[in-house]
């Protein structure tokens, strides 16, 4: 997970249009899915709760990943102009300390 975080990192700090920053994020990005099989019959509504939930998980989910993204890049940001850096001198740097 953290590896995709950084990827989506560098290539937002690329310098590239936000339509063509997004195509390259989604690229490199594997979506996770996965399948629910009942073993009996599912009880009357339990079906339609279930995707109401999982489609309210996506949704916050693709929320909370914008807000993160939206303060990360301030930080980081601030940390390249007060280190005279670029945005990819700090990703960089998140990346080694993240790994050690």
């Amino acid at each position: 997970m953290m590896d995709q975080w950084l990827r989506t990192l560098t290539l937002a700090g690329e310098g590239h249009d936000p339509d063509t920053t997004m195509a390259l994020i989604d690229a490199v990005s594997h979506p996770h899915t996965f399948t629910l099989r009942f073993t009996r019959p599912a009880p009357h509504g339990a079906e339609q709760a279930i995707q109401d939930v999982v489609r309210w998980y996506t949704e916050f989910g693709s929320r909370q990943l914008d807000a993160h993204f939206v303060v990360d890049s301030l930080l980081i940001n601030m940390v390249a102009e007060a280190t005279g850096g670029s945005w990819a001198d700090v990703v960089q740097a998140l990346a080694a300390g993240l790994t050690e």
